[in-house]
């Protein structure tokens, strides 16, 4: 036969509003399952009020004066040492207050506070020195 002859179907248009909903649905999907970073809570003491007993002992003082360089208020030696090399001379029993002099970062205050739980210290408090 000759196809001059026939007369041509019309090609049918694939809709494609179906497809635009199945590929929002998995969008949706995996935005919601996924997981981008680790959150996980740093747990820090509340600022005391004068009328709660206060221990015998004075806390430590430990100043950070930037994201790497740290020092014990109250020592002799005011010399800037790394966390690592300070944590040898820091009574794990006795509590600390944890100084950031500078605009420190979140990311480095947190890091110090973990470094310090690591090494067995639990009383750890924020503070700020006075002016």
């Amino acid at each position: 036969m000759n196809s001059s002859i026939l007369p041509l179907r019309a090609r049918k248009r694939i809709s494609l509003t179906a497809l635009i909903d199945v590929v929002f649905i998995l969008l949706m999907f995996f935005m919601l399952t996924s997981t981008f970073t680790k959150w996980s809570a740093v747990p820090l003491k509340a600022a005391t009020t004068g009328g709660e007993s206060v221990s015998a002992v004075e806390p430590q003082m430990l100043i950070m004066h930037d994201p790497d360089s740290f020092s014990i208020r109250g020592t002799d030696s005011q010399a800037r040492l790394a966390l690592s090399e300070l944590l040898p001379r820091l009574d794990a029993t006795q509590s600390l207050i944890l100084v950031p002099v500078s605009e420190i970062e979140v990311n480095a205050l947190v890091r110090a506070l973990e470094l310090l739980k690591e090494a067995g210290h639990e009383s750890v408090q924020l503070g700020q020195l006075a002016k």
